[in-house]
């Protein structure tokens, strides 16, 4: 064999070798990387990131959410519809009040951005005085600033009696947990609670009374000393009647801080602040 032959036949080795090799080695990365992906892209509830828990939201409930999603765990994270059934799971769940987002991080932990429902209000169904914790026949329930019935635990009653009480010719639900109560008397007047939520205390009012006159159904609150401010009607997407509300409690913060309150200086009284240029007050009998 020519000497030439035989050193350009060791040439094609020595670099078709090292080539061979490599491939070889790329071709059984890729077995052990098909083999691994699975326990990889594995996750369950228990890498779910979600905001801390308000202390009145029990701590079982990602166990109510796991069972509304139906999946089973572990579940793939490279599953294009996992996370819009963890958002709709999250989202159904009656302490969740909206789910903002659902990502996948870079550790693949599922991080959840959400909302949790706040209690607003107490609503008591005329006919009966039995407390919120006892479910059969209850005639007190929670209910979050939409109107929404929440469920009542322990943590939940001790809330109670620092919640403004909504009172009057109230009806019942028209369905149960989770659902908003069914009648805009009752949702308006839980929106009054929330946005009079820090004010309750310094304007001293004692409940927020619906129904009680049927010509005019608006929420009406009800002060310590037994004086009414007649709030009127309440429509939160229009902005214009939310720059009211604004108005409203500027006056009766005014009036309380000229008079001390809003049974002063000789009341009871009943308010109207209805008027856009004026709140009108007359002597109760």
């Amino acid at each position: 064999m020519p000497a030439g032959l035989h050193i350009r036949r060791h040439w094609d080795w020595f670099v078709v070798g090292p080539l061979l090799v490599g491939v070889i080695a790329l071709c059984l990365y890729a077995v052990v990387r098909v083999q691994l992906a699975p326990e990889r892209f594995q996750g369950g509830f228990d890498r779910i990131e979600v905001p801390p828990l308000p202390p009145y939201v029990p701590a079982s409930w990602i166990e109510e959410v796991k069972k509304q999603s139906g999946l089973t765990e572990p579940f793939d994270l490279r599953d294009s519809t996992l996370l819009p059934r963890l958002q709709d799971a999250f989202a159904r769940h009656v302490w969740v009040e909206a789910v903002e987002q659902v990502e996948l991080d870079h550790d693949r932990r599922i991080v959840v951005r959400l909302r949790y429902r706040e209690p607003a209000a107490v609503v008591e169904v005329a006919g009966g005085d039995v407390t919120a914790s006892e479910l059969p026949g209850k005639r007190r329930y929670l209910v979050d600033r939409h109107g929404v019935v929440l469920p009542s635990n322990e943590q939940t009653t001790s809330l109670e009696p620092d919640l403004p009480r909504i009172v009057g010719k109230v009806p019942p639900p028209n369905q149960g947990v989770g659902s908003r109560w069914g009648s805009s008397l009752i949702e308006d007047a839980a929106w009054l609670a929330h946005y009079l939520r820090d004010d309750m205390q310094y304007l001293r009012i004692a409940a927020i009374e619906v129904g009680t006159d049927p010509i005019d159904p608006v929420p009406v609150l009800r002060s310590e000393g037994g004086s009414r401010v007649i709030w009127g009607p309440i429509d939160v997407a229009d902005s214009t009647r939310q720059a009211c509300n604004g108005d409203k409690l500027l006056r009766l913060r005014a009036y309380v801080e000229e008079y001390g309150s809003l049974d002063e200086p000789n009341g009871p009284y009943l308010f109207d602040v209805r008027s856009p240029k004026a709140m009108l007050r007359k002597p109760l009998p």
